[in-house]
């Protein structure tokens, strides 16, 4: 019975206590048929488990508790602003494991004022930690309060800055966006002036959209921000009016130009200036005295004579035809006065040898053959060094120049040079064209 009682008591199982009555009665298998099941294999009405042991570890946890912690959702902290106790909190301390002693029968005098003492004494111990927790709390809490009213200050201090900044800038782009308002709409008036504009071509949208505002280019802008279609239908009333009027103009056989025209008292004739120095012939324009003296007397311009190829020997600039430096030496007059001073003019002959090739491409591709057009490249520098006229040669060279070098310097035509001066001094300015305005500004009857 000892030996029963011991293995009864093994740690590990758990099991009826073997002095029960169920076993005092039936005895160890005392009693039961062959084949039929102990009570306690059966199972029913006990309840099994692993003994935990008489000593629990801070460390270890059951295998019911950690299978719960780990499978157990959690839900994720969605605080805008951290817990102000988060700086201690997550300080590791000493797990404390709550235990209860086995309830004792009384053991006199001394054993009962033991376990009054212990009692109280965990009290008084609780409550000090309690009284200790809520004082670091609240200390906690004032350090959180100070905190965020210094990051809120900074923070505020931050926005300001950042809002007196950019309202400066808002400031100074709206006053910049008036000006350029302003001078977008007097160069589109300015492009205007060559005629009337009739107010039936535009539609009467635009029409009345102009005349409510000082700034019409604002007002279309606006308009079409505030509807994105706006600004396609008036192109569509205006393009539905232009068809009209190309059916008309098709239907009548006649010029847009009516008799309309001969009520608006047009501009003067310009008076010729430039007078052919070969014939009594007279121009408006130098550009027209410049091809009737190369077609009619074979007289060639400066510009021409003094480009050889597609690089400026004054700037060294490169251009990817000899057509791009005549157009360049004709605005530039500095480089044209250089030119002048550092090559002899060409030959009639070397003229069309430098410009056959812009003219046979110009050629082929009037005739149809676009795919040998070429956009206009970008100005690049040409290496080397740049050239020297004969006046600054020397002036370098001073006393040392030898005669051989002396010799072989170019000096210039004087009788070129001042055709040169001329050239420069007679530059015409043509002005904005309006021979267009009366053909685009009158629809027809």
């Amino acid at each position: 019975m000892d030996g029963l009682g011991r293995l009864g008591h093994r740690p590990g199982i758990a099991c009826e206590p073997l002095g029960s009555p169920a076993y005092l009665r039936e005895g160890w298998k005392r009693g039961q048929p062959h084949g039929q099941q102990p009570p306690w294999k059966n199972g029913e009405g006990y309840q099994w488990s692993i003994w935990p042991g008489a000593w629990h570890s801070p460390r270890s946890r059951s295998w019911r508790s950690d299978h719960v912690e780990r499978t157990d959702y959690v839900e994720p902290d969605r605080r805008q602003f951290p817990a102000y106790d988060a700086a201690w909190q997550r300080t590791p301390g000493i797990a404390i494991v709550p235990s209860e002693a086995a309830p004792r029968q009384s053991g006199g005098l001394v054993q009962n004022m033991q376990n009054v003492v212990n009692q109280a004494r965990r009290v008084e111990n609780k409550l000090s930690k309690l009284q200790a927790e809520l004082l670091k709390r609240d200390q906690s809490w004032d350090k959180y309060l100070a905190d965020a009213k210094l990051a809120v200050a900074k923070e505020k201090a931050r926005h300001e800055s950042n809002k007196k900044r950019i309202l400066k800038e808002i400031e100074e782009l709206e006053k910049l966006q008036e000006t350029v308002y302003e001078q977008v709409t007097s160069v589109a008036l300015e492009g205007r002036q060559g005629g009337p504009r009739p107010a039936e071509v535009v539609p009467a949208e635009v029409v009345e959209l102009e005349a409510s505002t000082n700034c019409p280019l604002r007002a279309l802008l606006e308009a079409v921000r505030d509807d994105g279609m706006w600004w396609t239908r008036q192109l569509k009333k205006a393009a539905k009016v232009f068809q009209d009027d190309l059916e008309a103009w098709a239907t009548a056989g006649r010029s847009p130009v009516t008799d309309e025209q001969d009520d608006i008292a047009a501009s003067p004739p310009r008076a010729p200036c430039f007078c052919c120095s070969l014939c009594p012939a007279a121009f408006p324009l130098r550009k027209h005295l410049a091809v009737h003296e190369a077609r009619k007397h074979g007289l060639i311009s400066v510009t021409r004579l003094l480009s050889p190829g597609p690089t400026c020997l004054a700037c060294m600039k490169h251009y990817d035809s000899t057509e791009r430096v005549q157009h360049h030496l004709k605005n530039s007059h500095t480089c044209l006065h250089r030119v002048a001073r550092l090559i002899p003019r060409l030959s009639p002959d070397g003229v069309k040898e430098a410009e056959r090739d812009c003219k046979r491409l110009k050629r082929q591709v009037v005739r149809g053959k676009w795919e040998l057009y070429k956009a206009p490249e970008q100005v690049q520098i040409a290496a080397g060094p740049r050239l020297l006229t004969a006046h600054e040669r020397v002036a370098a060279e001073g006393e040392d120049i030898s005669l051989l070098t002396l010799a072989g310097l170019f000096h210039p035509c004087p009788d070129f040079l001042r055709r040169v001066d001329t050239y420069i001094a007679d530059r015409s300015h043509e002005g904005p064209r309006r021979t267009s305005a009366c053909f685009w500004d009158r629809r027809p009857r």
